[in-house]
């Protein structure tokens, strides 16, 4: 385990790590906030306006699921930068607690076998003393080494989060570049709507002149032919009245003559009757 008791720079850089928010990113995160404002405040209308701009509704959603999805990427991307960022730090901090240890153990052993030599023989203290002293330099050298390796170390994650903060910066660019593009294109999709529902009306009005036209001829056309028709329900009837009255006279007429010839041959029977009615008196008054 690494003992940040001797560092407490490195301690206070790794606690930032876990808990500090960038200011470009909350920057960032502030600019979604405020793109997401007004995209709700101007599709915030009423029913009728936003069952005219449906489409471009859909077109807002569509753009602020992109804007969400590039914020998530975003954000996944800093948290990997910052994940690499840790493991690189955690690396270059077991470095050091390795080496740390490596020197620990060594002046240990080197202080038990200064006190071994000490006690054994003092002919050979000098030349213990002058080996020890060798190995220390060495180890000496090898924790500069390693210090260089954890310096360097450093300075790459340096300039990896610097690079990160410009990339950063150039995104927020990006991003109010595109924030401004959509404002303009916004700007003139409202021009064409108004234009377009300026053609709408008009086209509406003539419609209604024409429709109100047509109800008039075809108020006209209906009364025209009640009139035709009530004229020739008139001209049927009276060629009606004269067919019966026709019919009727043929019928009094047959029946007259049907009564003449019937009282013609009535009389011409009874004179008949007559005469011979006559002769037979006449035949008997001669007997």
């Amino acid at each position: 385990m690494y003992n940040t008791q001797h560092h407490p720079e490195s301690e206070a850089k790794i606690t930032a790590v876990y808990d500090d928010r960038s200011l470009t990113m909350l920057n960032m995160l502030a600019s979604f906030d405020k793109l997401r404002t007004i995209m709700q405040k101007k599709l915030t209308t009423s029913v009728e306006e936003d069952a005219s701009v449906s489409e471009h509704y859909n077109e807002v959603c569509k753009r602020e699921a992109r804007a969400l999805k590039e914020k998530q990427t975003l954000e996944q991307q800093l948290r990997l930068d910052r994940r690499e960022r840790l493991n690189t730090q955690l690396a270059a901090k077991n470095t050091h607690a390795k080496a740390q240890a490596e020197l620990d153990e060594s002046q240990a052993e080197i202080q038990r076998r200064n006190i071994d030599v000490e006690a054994q023989a003092t002919a050979n203290r000098s030349q213990d003393v002058q080996y020890y002293a060798d190995q220390q330099a060495l180890l000496q050298k090898q924790l500069a080494e390693l210090t260089l390796r954890a310096q360097k170390f450093g300075a790459e994650s340096l300039e990896a989060s610097e690079g990160l903060r410009k990339k950063r910066l150039k995104l927020h660019q990006e991003v109010e570049v595109w924030i401004q593009k959509y404002d303009e294109e916004m700007g003139a999709a409202e021009m064409t709507y108004q234009e377009e529902l300026a053609q709408t009306q008009q086209v509406a009005e003539e419609l209604r002149q024409c429709t109100e036209e047509h109800d008039s001829m075809l108020h006209d056309r209906l009364e025209h032919e009640d009139r035709l028709r009530k004229a020739e329900d008139e001209w049927r009837a009276k060629q009606a009245a004269e067919v019966m009255s026709r019919r009727a006279a043929r019928i009094i007429q047959k029946s007259w003559h049907a009564y003449k010839v019937k009282a013609d041959a009535e009389k011409k029977k009874a004179a008949t009757a007559d005469k011979k009615k006559g002769k037979g008196s006449a035949k008997a008054k001669k007997k």
